[in-house]
């Protein structure tokens, strides 16, 4: 169900940017520059949030676009993964590594992984799903769904930015999203998207809830020439967003790193966090020792029973 709002003990983040791996450029096509930025909305303020998102796409009717311009809303499923060494090298650096999925159906399917370096910088390679896993690379959960043919290269990044044993790249960090967009686009390319993503993570048998609210300038690339009427609707409209929501103190700037942001907001959640991923055996072994402990209990308690009414 979309999108969900009342959830106990839920962190509710409002973001004007997109997670990292769909980063926009922050620029826009002539007009108005359209300049990221990031806050984190009170909980208290979610609902008021999500009736400003809707409120921006609701209240244009056909009648204000200009002819060549059309508005959509889409729905995108997907999953981010953070990857990191057992001592979480790349967090500590200010790095991080991305393997995105979109889903439909209940299926996951690829999309791309994305070395993510302090200042902006990334390196992105294409990923694929392989029926046959012929190597230890073919198995493992992200170097397996590298491309064989820019493994090397992947490799050899990996390597220059101090990993020097991949395969001991593990995920970290699970999100879940689901992503509601309104997309401005000039025939069929996109011009500016505003979105509202409900992100999910869990550890420990318990959920955290995130909630992102995003603006993303496109067009950039395309040197996207829109008219006078064009660029006037698409920066009236940013003004608009930085009106309903920029201005209406729902929360806190803040410039945090994703990963680093989402990681501490799971470490929040989940204080043994960090303990179960620098030490998933001690952990795992801790868990096994505790079962043992509760089945020994169960068993003298059962047997102390019998053992009683023999006697009666």
């Amino acid at each position: 169900m979309w999108p969900r709002l009342v959830l106990p003990g839920c962190l509710c983040l409002l973001l004007v940017m997109p997670p990292d791996s769909l980063a926009a450029e922050t620029c826009h096509p002539k007009g108005k520059a359209i300049q990221p930025t990031r806050i984190q909305i009170h909980e208290a303020k979610l609902v008021d949030a999500l009736k400003r998102f809707n409120d921006i796409g609701s209240n244009i009717s056909a009648d204000d676009i200009p002819k060549a311009l059309n508005q959509t809303a889409t729905l995108y499923q997907g999953r981010f993964s953070y990857f990191d060494t057992p001592d979480l090298q790349l967090l500590r650096s200010g790095k991080a590594l991305l393997f995105h999925e979109k889903i439909r159906h209940n299926k996951q399917t690829p999309v791309d992984i994305t070395l993510q370096l302090p200042g902006g910088k990334k390196s992105r390679f294409e990923a694929k799903n392989y029926r046959r896993k012929l190597t230890a690379l073919d198995k493992h959960p992200l170097l397996g769904h590298i491309k064989r043919s820019e493994r090397k290269p992947f490799l050899a990044t990996l390597t220059t930015h101090g990993i020097a044993t991949p395969l001991t790249l593990k995920p970290v960090l699970i999100l879940d999203f689901n992503r509601k967009n309104f997309v401005i686009r000039k025939y069929t390319t996109p011009v500016l998207q505003i979105g509202f993503s409900a992100i999910e993570t869990s550890a420990f048998g318990m959920g955290l809830y995130i909630y992102e609210f995003e603006i993303k300038p496109t067009g950039c690339q395309e040197n996207l020439s829109l008219n006078p009427m064009e660029q006037n609707f698409i920066d009236d409209l940013a003004g608009r967003f930085e009106q309903q929501v920029l201005t209406q103190q729902i929360g806190s700037i803040t410039t945090d790193r994703h990963y680093q942001r989402y990681w501490q907001a799971a470490r929040e959640a989940f204080p043994l966090l960090d303990l179960t991923t620098r030490y998933p055996l001690l952990i795992a072994l801790s868990q096994a020792l505790i079962l043992a402990l509760i089945g020994g209990l169960l068993l003298w308690l059962i047997l102390s029973r019998h053992a009683t009414k023999g006697k009666q």
